[in-house]
């Protein structure tokens, strides 16, 4: 598998001769934003987690949260040239690739720890190491199928990325969102309590409400969703930390003490001598570009 370097991603542009100048002005933007989230630290929260990434998420390999985006996609008639998002080590697009054929499979992400990973399972993707924003920005490609996975609480900008990714969808296309969501205001607070002290690179824990304005705003709507719901615990997000400073005694103390009552009985808090266990919700959604604004609220199905 060949591994594009950040001049492939606009190399169309760069067979050009009169574009020249274009291609060396949107070549230094990315190096300044690769700069950007490598000062930032966003990589660092993978270049560790790269090699046990997928033993250690349980999104990634629980047989009932992977199903899902299966049966969406199964359904179509073509499933055409896909683009997987922030696609890490490549274990979704490489599960799906088992089951549907896709015309041409491209993977991106910042991370070349995880790409490096990707590259291991040989199964025919386009790596691109870029942000999600520079590689939609330079593609000359449109899409069939789009993956973007546990990546938006990472972003700096949601509404940017959902109009980039809308821009690069064929008419006709579908975009999969996979994304643990919370219920209210105080479970979103709890958690992005206990996120903050894992990865100061996290930006959001988004509600279930904010998420479907963010899908609105943007020209999209909701055709299809499902909420997959796992017990997860303190210890198990406790080893992805970036600082290794931090106890888990300190941590566990901590939520303990921003534990409310409504907050342990909405979440399934549960709590031990030595681990507190939590009820979490991942959510999928498949979207389309928007006819008519679709009116989901949490009062609909599972949202």
């Amino acid at each position: 598998m060949q591994k594009s370097s950040e001049s492939d991603i606009i190399s169309p542009r760069s067979r050009t001769s009169d574009l020249v100048w274009i291609i060396e002005g949107a070549a230094t933007l990315i190096r300044k934003e690769m700069n950007y989230y490598r000062s930032g630290g966003v990589i660092s929260d993978f270049q560790k987690r790269a090699k046990n990434y997928e033993k250690k998420s349980r999104f990634v390999a629980d047989e009932d949260i992977l199903s899902v985006p299966l049966k969406y996609l199964l359904s179509r008639k073509t499933a055409g040239n896909l683009l997987d998002a922030g696609g890490g080590t490549g274990y979704l697009s490489h599960f799906l690739s088992k089951h549907i054929e896709f015309e041409s499979i491209y993977l991106v992400d910042i991370c070349d720890d995880m790409l490096k990973e990707a590259e291991r399972k040989n199964y025919g993707a386009k790596i691109f190491n870029s942000s999600i924003e520079s590689f939609c920005e330079e593609a000359m490609e449109k899409f069939d199928t789009i993956l973007i996975r546990q990546v938006l609480h990472y972003v700096e900008d949601v509404n940017k990325i959902f109009l980039l990714l809308k821009s690069v969808l064929k008419t006709g296309g579908l975009i999969y969102v996979g994304q643990y969501l919370r219920t209210d205001n105080d479970c979103r607070e709890w958690h992005y309590e206990l996120a903050k002290e894992i990865s100061k690179n996290r930006h959001r824990t988004m509600r279930h409400k904010e998420f479907l304005e963010y899908v609105c705003q943007n020209g999209l709507e909701v055709i299809q969703n499902d909420t997959t719901e796992i017990e997860r615990s303190l210890e198990d997000f406790y080893e992805n930390r970036i600082d290794n400073n931090l106890s888990f005694k300190e941590l566990m103390n901590k939520m303990i003490a921003l534990t409310s009552e409504s907050v342990k009985d909405k979440m399934r808090i549960r709590i031990t001598d030595s681990n507190i266990y939590y009820s979490a919700q991942f959510c999928h959604f498949l979207l389309k570009k928007k006819e008519t604004c679709n009116n989901f609220s949490k009062e609909n199905g599972r949202i």
